[in-house]
């Protein structure tokens, strides 16, 4: 858990250059090695804390203010009152709040500030821990030790709480979704830093080794795919020969009709209501083209006749089975550009910057997409299979069964 927050990279960084935080790992070295756990120590983390407590405080209470609204001061009023029914009253005015759909995501974000809260409070180690010792972890006799020391020294590090800034939902780089905690909330903290897009990250990603030959392999497993085998491999050629408009023009068509092949996987297998006016056997066949009245049903359960994929990902229900960031990148940016790209409109788009873009979306977009249909269908066989196979492989099978 602590090294999925913070780095060993970040830990080695302030432990070099952070004086106090420095002077704190030798105080836990100590704790462990004597053991006993030290009340300096303890009366050092909830000085730190403070500040990260009230912040997050904050945040609840901003989103209290969203769910609320106008009875948010008035259930102030009232919880500040000396009224001997206040409790029964705020209940009853919580309740609609509470079962509002609409309201969901927003408690979701404070169950999690509240689980942050918690941590920050909690000193990181206990008596039994320190009498017990540690185990080293990657050949670091000291690994434990030295989180711990971060985590008294700096609070916050070991939470989420930076993606609850009212900040953080300008970032554009949040939809990357596939980095660890530590790694996206560096990029966050150097675009707050220098108001620079830390894009370099995307194409060193990119050209970091075996990422596009894993890339290829990953698409072959997908039927879909394999079938356009030829075109994933040129885009990786091109990516490397740096034909970087090569590259934005042939997987933009790639990334759409995965996005429609979803859909109808959703319909088929999930019994979602989506593509209305069209009958397919299966649903990596399917092809929107291939129906000439094809209409969607939208989250309102109204018909949109001529629909785009833009419709697609962001009127129905296949926005509540994607990252709502990953949505949000495709309506607002990726979809914005497509159509002076493809229609010739535009002749400055094709940076290596921009080519590591759309690659790296669309393999977060196979991996998120592909992983659930394998998962899924794989349940859906296993009480069915009694021999030794790679159960994965069903969901690869491009049979009408």
């Amino acid at each position: 858990m602590l090294i999925s927050l913070v780095s060993d990279k970040e830990i080695e960084y302030y432990l070099e250059n952070e004086d106090r935080c420095s002077e704190i790992y030798d105080m836990v070295v100590s704790d462990f090695d004597n053991g006993e756990v030290s009340e300096e120590l303890k009366s050092i983390h909830e000085e730190n804390a403070e500040p990260v407590l009230e912040k997050i405080d904050e945040l609840i209470e901003d989103r209290k203010q969203k769910i609320y609204g106008e009875k948010y001061q008035e259930m102030q009023d009232i919880q500040a009152s000396d009224r001997n029914n206040k409790d029964e009253i705020l209940e009853r005015i919580k309740k609609p709040f509470k079962e509002d759909p609409a309201n969901e995501n927003l408690w979701t974000e404070i169950n999690i500030l509240e689980k942050d809260k918690k941590r920050v409070k909690s000193f990181p180690y206990s008596q039994s821990d320190v009498e017990e010792g540690t185990r080293a972890i990657s050949g670091d006799e000291r690994a434990k030790e030295k989180h711990y020391a971060v985590q008294i020294w700096n609070p916050e590090l070991h939470t989420t709480v930076y993606s609850s800034e009212e900040e953080y939902d300008e970032f554009p780089l949040k939809w990357l979704t596939h980095l660890p905690i530590h790694q996206d909330r560096l990029l966050y903290r150097q675009w707050q830093d220098t108001g620079d897009l830390p894009e370099e990250y995307l194409v060193n990603e990119v050209q970091s080794e075996g990422y596009l030959d894993n890339l290829y392999a990953e698409t072959q497993k997908v039927p879909f795919f394999q079938e356009r085998g030829d075109i994933i491999e040129e885009i990786v050629d091109n990516y490397r020969d740096e034909r970087f408009a090569s590259v934005i023009n042939l997987i933009l068509p790639q990334i759409e009709s995965f996005v429609w092949i979803y859909a109808a996987y959703l319909q088929e297998h999930k019994n979602e209501e989506i593509l209305l006016n069209a009958n397919f056997n299966h649903f990596w066949r399917f092809n929107p083209r291939d129906h000439d009245n094809l209409s969607l049903k939208n989250t309102e359960g109204n018909e949109m006749e001529s629909p785009s994929v833009k419709d697609l990902i962001s009127e129905t229900v296949v926005q509540d089975y994607l990252n709502e960031d990953m949505v949000e990148y495709f309506v607002d940016e990726l979809f914005v550009e497509r159509n002076p790209i493809l229609h010739g409109n535009v002749s400055d788009y094709h940076s290596k910057i921009e080519a590591s873009k759309k690659i790296v979306f669309f393999n977060n977009l196979l991996d998120r997409v592909t992983g659930e249909i394998t998962e899924d269908l794989a349940e859906q066989v296993e009480d069915a299979v009694d021999f030794e196979t790679d159960i994965s492989d069903f969901a690869t099978q491009d049979s009408d069964s």
